[in-house]
């Protein structure tokens, strides 16, 4: 039960970030955007791991668990060490305004709240990864359990996403490819969802119809969006950063491949044969 919790708490927390992070995006440097990105890679894998052990699914192979908790400590230890510098720099600033010569104190201060701070946050997935590995051989088999992550993910910011730009934006300056792209997050949810979990939304002849206006939609809203639903989306962001232009192909490359599967092949819709 307890990493159910866990699992809720984190999904709530990650689209409290998602939509908290989607306005003045344009004024981050390359930097913070490509961190953000790779803490949204995190935060995936982080909930891989609690949703396996509160629903006692096999998501990652052995050889990948260990491969992701490496990656996951490295990026704690990386964002704690640029945390407790940037703590660092700001006591020296506060020190030469202040007079103050002696910043030993305060430095091993920083360096214990640093700690304690992150390793409280650490400690839920380093306990996770034991449980994985202990309860590896008694967890169920999943079917794609790489795009249901994905997917997954991608519908809580799709959904996130087109709901903040309705709620926070001045829908009166959208203009008809802004509300297109809209719908276009709605409707693509149902279609990730199918692929991931293998669920049937209507006849699959639906899903071949949609799959090319939906293809040539999402290219063109990206052109002729309107400049206040850019500020609101982030869009700009992609426009001036190469990290953000990356993420955004890749993202959308494995979407649209995930469409075709679904529309155009047997993996959820089973072959239809012909009696004779």
């Amino acid at each position: 039960m307890i990493w159910k919790i866990f699992f809720i708490l984190w999904v709530l927390l990650f689209m409290f970030l998602q939509a908290g992070g989607i306005t003045s995006t344009f004024k981050l440097s390359e930097f913070t955007i490509s961190a953000g990105y790779i803490l949204t890679f995190i935060s995936v894998l982080v909930a891989g791991y609690f949703y396996s052990l509160g629903w006692n699914k096999k998501m990652y192979s052995k050889k990948a668990n260990n491969i992701f908790f490496v990656i996951i400590l490295l990026f704690f230890i990386a964002i704690a060490t640029l945390a407790f510098f940037s703590g660092y720099s700001a006591l020296q600033v506060q020190a030469k305004m202040s007079g103050i010569s002696d910043l030993a104190p305060y430095v091993v201060k920083l360096a214990v709240i640093v700690l304690v701070s992150y390793s409280i946050i650490a400690l839920p997935v380093i306990v996770a990864f034991f449980r994985y590995k202990k309860r590896y051989n008694e967890m169920q088999i999943v079917q794609k359990p790489y795009w249901k992550l994905f997917l997954t993910y991608f519908v809580l910011t799709a959904a996130v996403n087109s709901i903040y730009c309705l709620v926070s934006g001045d829908i009166k300056l959208y203009n008809i490819w802004d509300y297109i792209d809209i719908v276009f997050s709605f409707v693509s949810i149902f279609w990730a969802l199918g692929y991931a979990y293998n669920i049937k939304f209507k006849k699959q002849i639906l899903w071949k119809v949609l799959f090319f206006p939906c293809v040539l939609t999402k290219m063109l809203c990206v052109y002729f969006a309107s400049e206040a639903f850019m500020n609101v989306t982030g869009t700009n962001v992609i426009k001036i950063s190469y990290s953000g232009l990356v993420f955004e192909i890749f993202i959308f490359t494995a979407v649209f491949y995930a469409l075709y599967r679904y529309a155009f092949t047997a993996d959820v819709y089973e072959k239809i044969t012909e009696n004779n």
